[in-house]
């Protein structure tokens, strides 16, 4: 909640990433509460992206629909759409922030 507080007004034109997704949590919680076009979370650990995997295999049709998930590094993923991208940045070093840019 304290998230999509922060980040007030997301509608069907936006294009949401979570850098960093873990199991996706927050990408299914915007998905069912705002009406952005797609959710995509970026997630390097082949462990929680599989458990991601599983919970989008769990959700609505219209949930599962509009979620995108990648097993890959998000320094190096393309991210052409997004319109709004989220990262933990408290679990991440200072170097990775300063080499994203946050």
């Amino acid at each position: 909640d304290t998230l999509l507080q922060a980040v007030p007004g997301l509608s069907e034109a936006d294009v949401f990433y979570d850098l960093g997704s873990g199991v996706a949590k927050l990408l299914v919680q915007v998905l069912m509460r705002t009406p952005v076009r797609k959710a995509v979370g970026v997630e390097l650990s082949k462990a929680r992206h599989r458990i991601a995997c599983q919970l989008r295999s769990l959700c609505p049709a219209d949930v599962a629909s509009r979620l995108s998930l990648q097993n890959e590094d998000f320094t190096r993923c393309q991210m052409e759409d997004a319109t709004v991208a989220v990262v933990c940045a408290t679990a991440c070093p200072a170097s990775l922030i300063d080499a994203i840019g946050a």
